[in-house]
This record gives C-alpha cells, structure tokens and sequence, in this order.
C-alpha cells in the first residue's frame, strides 16, 4: 500500500482507500438498546471524519444482498457465534465476539497537476 500511496503521490495525484479494524474483548451486553446503540456511537465516531463516506460493520453491504436466513449468526454455548455476519451485534447490544469495521477514505480531491476538462 505504501508503495502504491508514493507512485501515486510522484504522479501528482491522490487516492483513496478503505480502513479495516477488528476489535475484540468487548464485554457482552455492551450498549443501549435505542439510542446510543454501540454501532450508531461507532459509525458517528468514523463518519464525522471528512474523508470517510461509508461505514460497514459485518458483513455490511453485502447483506443488502442476502436472505434473512443467510444473514442469521448461530450460538454457542459460550456466546460466542457459528459465522459472524452480524459481527458480535445480536439484537442490541454487544455480543463475545469481535467487530469487523471497515471505512471508505475518499482521495483528497486536490491535485499538483493539471486538471483538463
């Protein structure tokens, strides 16, 4: 990637890229059922960063494109899930296994070379 963001650079030009974060060891139980939910706190926490323009936890996106019955995390016995589509997130708050996050950055709009058009 640091290779990539220098070519780039020497180009003159920008380019975005997407951020992933895992966190693992959240408490279950952690978060409120209505407001202050533990994803809305998260989400507004990346999107209020200006480059951010997306915020995926899970499966994310994808699950725009899946079944209810696809989309469905199994427990354990100790809590923890078969799958983790809902990413340690069942019902409201905050389950024994981990968060996957992602967030878009957009490239940074200006430029040191010439734009045409």
């Amino acid at each position: 990637m640091e290779l990539l963001i220098k070519k780039i650079r020497k180009e003159g030009d920008t380019i975005g890229g997407v951020v992933a974060c895992e966190i693992k060891g959240l408490p279950a139980g952690l978060g409120e059922p209505v407001f202050d939910k533990l994803h809305a706190q998260l989400g507004k926490a990346m999107l209020s960063i200006n480059a951010v323009k997306g915020f995926e936890i899970g499966s994310g996106f994808a699950a725009a494109n899946m079944r209810g019955s696809e989309h469905n995390d199994l427990f354990n016995k100790d809590m923890s899930t078969q799958t983790n589509l809902v990413v340690g997130y069942k019902a409201v708050s905050a389950t024994v296994c981990p968060f996957t996050l992602r967030w878009p950055l957009n490239p940074l709009p200006h430029l040191c070379k010439t734009k045409h058009g």
